[in-house]
């Protein structure tokens, strides 16, 4: 098969970019990047359509397909999908500890928050970067 020889020890970013850039090779691939984002609305309908139906298999072959969709993107746009995660990963991390430390100041604790009270915190510290 064209797809042999991608490692499944790979991350799954990653082993979805290295399968989806064999089948390019052999001309299986959207010829525009509208396509490409098309596909990543069409697996999200299928997505919220399981979610619907709270059918956990299919939920996860959707979420899955999502993802797929996303890693292709990103081989679209010459974007590493790992690294594209981990750097929003790491920018989550950043403010997440710089709402702790509001908190701490403010003598505030997370359980006496409400969601909008702590989106609030979220956004004034995201415009603060």
């Amino acid at each position: 098969s064209i797809l042999e020889g991608v490692p499944k020890i790979l991350p799954a970013l990653t082993r979805a970019r290295r399968i989806q850039e064999k089948a390019a090779g052999v001309g299986f691939d959207w010829n525009k990047l509208t396509q490409v984002k098309d596909k990543i609305y069409e697996e999200l309908n299928e997505l919220e359509e399981a979610l619907e139906l709270k059918n956990k298999d299919k939920i996860e072959d959707e979420l899955g397909d999502v993802f797929f969709s996303l890693t292709n993107l990103s081989r679209h746009i010459n974007t590493d999908p790992e690294l594209a995660l981990n750097r929003s990963t790491n920018k989550f991390i950043s403010r997440f500890q710089k709402i702790e430390d509001y908190m701490k100041e403010n003598n505030l604790k997370f359980e006496e928050q409400s969601l909008n009270d702590l989106d609030r915190i979220w956004k004034k510290i995201k415009l603060s970067n």
